[in-house]
């Protein structure tokens, strides 16, 4: 009931755009993205995780929809993933429905085809049963961009909701702030609960430097909820040479600690390659240490993913 009632504002939604947008011609195209990967991460070992994603989106004018779904073949298990009814002016653009929250370096492209096989350790703080940034959220979501200058505010669930385009209740809002110059980006974030309990609480601070064929990324998150607290950072290095075509090299360090009754700390590095394969595939091979890796619970050191996208 409620992607339908999605579908039916969206429909509506072009149906009475301004009649210079009735001029303009659909713009619609389609990916289905297809990843294996092995290896380990956190307390859980994974030998193997087989997933599909299928995306739609449609542009037409300054309106905007996108549908998307992410598949688990193996336990037959199927979630929502970015689906949003969107209008963007050029400095504004507004969303409702299910997209990923502003917070710190996380983008579409970081988590998916970045050269890592895994997200940063800070981006695996637990969020109501699921990890908090390797999911989206369902809610509304305003971004303004000006000479340099990006706000990006968003109002959403607390409740993980998979299903849901829309949240049950307002429980979370977002606030990041970032600033552009000549290759450099410095950027701060907050995470609150809307009824101004402390019962969940994020901030991150964050910095991005892009120069031709290198890029540097560092990120350090502070994360408490009810009955843990979190913290740490990482930093991301990544260079592709100015005459290759396929092939991206990335270093990472991270530092990250967290409590639930007692204190653990995980150390470690990874170093990652990304080649890019004829008949678009891609593969990540990331080879992780540090000095307190525990070989057991990660699952060994090496990780892989195989990427293929068909484009429609």
């Amino acid at each position: 009931m409620t992607r339908l009632r999605f579908i039916g504002i969206a429909a509506g939604a072009f149906a009475f755009a301004p009649s210079s947008q009735a001029q303009a011609q659909w713009d619609i195209g389609a990916s289905i993205q297809q990843l294996f990967t092995s290896g380990g991460k956190g307390p859980e070992l994974k030998n193997g995780e087989r997933f599909r994603r299928t995306q739609v989106h449609a542009e037409k004018g300054n309106f905007g929809i996108k549908l998307t779904e992410w598949d688990y073949p193996y336990c037959g298990w199927r979630e929502l993933d970015e689906t949003t009814l969107s209008y963007d002016d050029g400095t504004v653009r507004t969303r409702i429905g299910r997209f990923l929250p502003a917070i710190s370096l996380v983008t579409w492209d970081a988590q998916w085809y970045s050269p890592f096989v895994f997200v940063p350790l800070t981006e695996f703080a637990d969020y109501s049963g699921r990890k908090m940034l390797e999911r989206t959220s369902a809610g509304i979501n305003a971004t303004y961009t000006k000479n340099g200058l990006t706000i990006d505010a968003a109002l959403f669930g607390a409740s993980a909701n998979v299903d849901h385009l829309l949240p049950d209740r307002f429980g979370r809002a977002s606030t990041r702030v970032s600033y552009y110059k000549e290759g450099l980006t410095l950027g701060g974030t907050a995470v609150t609960e809307t009824n101004g309990a402390a019962d969940f609480r994020m901030e991150a601070v964050d910095a991005q430097y892009t120069i031709p064929n290198w890029n540097i990324r560092a990120s350090a998150l502070k994360h408490t909820a009810v009955g843990q607290r979190s913290n740490g950072y990482f930093v991301d290095l990544s260079h592709r040479g100015k005459n290759w075509t396929d092939l991206t090299l990335a270093l990472r360090y991270e530092k990250y600690a967290f409590t639930t009754g007692t204190r653990t700390e995980r150390e470690q590095w990874v170093a990652a390659a990304k080649v890019e394969l004829p008949k678009d595939f891609v593969l990540l091979a990331n080879y992780a240490g540090g000095p307190d890796m525990n070989r057991v619970t990660l699952g060994g050191a090496w990780s892989f993913t195989l990427q293929r996208t068909f484009r429609f």
